[in-house]
């Protein structure tokens, strides 16, 4: 009887502080249009479910002017064909301690560009230290891990596909 007693406790103060420590990280939702919202530590997620999405290319755009490095992650459907809807559901963690930004994408089952290909482009960056990558054909995601040389101001949002695939886009710039 102790036992349980001493142990619920023990539960209940784990899950008090660690909400706590939850609600102390910023969560933002991207919307389809660049809102100007850069952060340095913080959480983006978003997209939707369906029956199955592709990441078709990535591209990095470089403004020597503002020194801004834009990723763009187009995405396709399960058939490497452009999506037309919604990007896959996302999750983007942005830590300044340490530099690193997390990117997972869930329901991501192909991809037109092998890993090495995927890390070469990330790596290219003059902010990337380092990228390691997980791509999981079987459950269908990918995760990258980016650790950077040092901290960064990001801002994700997403673009409706019009003519081309629906994309998701990272822009990273200097700390302000």
């Amino acid at each position: 009887m102790k036992n349980k007693v001493l142990t619920s406790i023990f539960v209940g103060i784990v899950l008090v502080y660690g909400s706590l420590s939850w609600s102390a990280i910023p969560k933002y939702t991207p919307s389809f249009k660049k809102q100007g919202l850069y952060v340095k530590e913080g959480v983006f997620s978003g997209g939707s479910t369906g029956k199955g999405f592709s990441l078709m290319d990535l591209r990095r755009k470089v403004s020597k002017k503002t020194r801004r490095d834009r990723w763009i992650m187009e995405i396709g459907d399960i058939y490497l064909k452009p999506n037309k809807g919604d990007v896959p559901y996302f999750h983007v963690g942005v830590s300044e301690d340490p530099a690193r930004i997390d990117i997972d994408l869930y329901q991501v089952h192909r991809s037109q560009l092998k890993e090495e290909q995927l890390r070469n482009i990330l790596s290219a960056s003059p902010y990337v230290q380092s990228v390691s990558m997980i791509y999981d054909t079987v459950e269908g995601g990918m995760t990258f891990s980016v650790q950077l040389k040092h901290p960064v101001e990001v801002e994700v949002f997403k673009m409706k596909a019009g003519a081309k695939s629906s994309r998701l886009v990272f822009d990273l710039i200097p700390v302000r």
